[in-house]
């Protein structure tokens, strides 16, 4: 009698593991419904380590996903209907996967693309400067023969149009980074003589993890530019959308607002 009894016992826990597998089971295709009956979609945005702090990081505290670029693209998202799910990868994997689609979207220029013509491009979305920049104001540079011989701290993958010519005629040295705010620690150890940098960049990195620090930039070799999105073909249809909402973000002072919102000017 006691076998026949934990026998039936037996079969009714079963019974019971087995509704509740099919209960979630139900439920999860019943999320998925609504999900594509809402008709939102999935929108995978690469980020890359070490990150390009402040157009795209992540916050210490919580780790969420803040920046100049998100913050820009919040609205056109939201009323898109698009989720954001971010892909974290070394830039150089990213770049790899963009040109495979499998992710959606990054921050990229056409220069620093593997095989651009296999990518499409934004609209610009920040404008921004490149300097020389040093540790003293008598460092600056007012002719490009006072950089003979002398270590320009540069961003690891980085082109730099500017230098070009610098680099191949090995007038100057190139040393490579794998962040800005690695490329300024190098100048500040005096590791190399100059860092060439974003100045949004630079003046986050320096009003955030190099308070106590000054550095001085030079008039010679700017590099303007403007920060673009490499974007799959997936989303060919979509692109000119967002290029005519980009372009009335920057027409109506909307990204110059968030830009300082993370970087002060004096």
């Amino acid at each position: 009698m006691y076998f026949f009894r934990s026998l039936l016992l037996l079969s009714l826990l079963c019974c019971s593991a087995n509704a509740v597998d099919a209960l979630a089971t139900n439920s999860r295709l019943k999320s998925a419904a609504l999900k594509q009956d809402a008709g939102s979609q999935v929108l995978r945005f690469g980020l890359y380590y070490p990150h390009l702090s402040p157009y795209i990081y992540t916050a210490p505290i919580n780790n969420q996903v803040i920046g100049i670029v998100p913050e820009v693209l919040a609205p056109f998202f939201k009323q898109h209907n698009i989720t954001i799910e971010y892909v974290f990868d070394k830039v150089s994997a990213l770049k790899r996967r963009l040109n495979n689609s499998d992710i959606d979207m990054m921050i990229l220029n056409a220069s620093w693309a593997i095989n651009p013509e296999q990518v499409l491009f934004s609209a610009g979305v920040v404008p921004y400067n490149d300097y020389l920049y040093s540790r003293l104001p008598e460092q600056e540079i007012t002719e490009p023969q006072q950089l003979d011989n002398k270590a320009i701290c540069t961003r690891q993958y980085y082109v730099y149009p500017k230098l070009s010519a610098l680099f191949t005629g090995e007038l100057s040295l190139r040393v490579d980074s794998s962040s800005q705010a690695a490329q300024l620690r190098m100048l500040f150890s005096q590791r190399c003589d100059y860092a060439y940098i974003n100045e949004i960049v630079a003046k986050w990195e320096l009003q955030n993890q190099f308070q106590n620090q000054q550095i001085y930039r030079s008039a010679v070799y700017q590099g303007e530019s403007m920060l673009t999105l490499g974007v799959s073909p997936k989303l060919e249809k979509l692109l000119p959308e967002l290029n005519a909402y980009i372009q009335q973000q920057q027409q109506s002072g909307e990204i110059k607002r968030i830009i300082n919102r993370y970087v002060h000017y004096d």
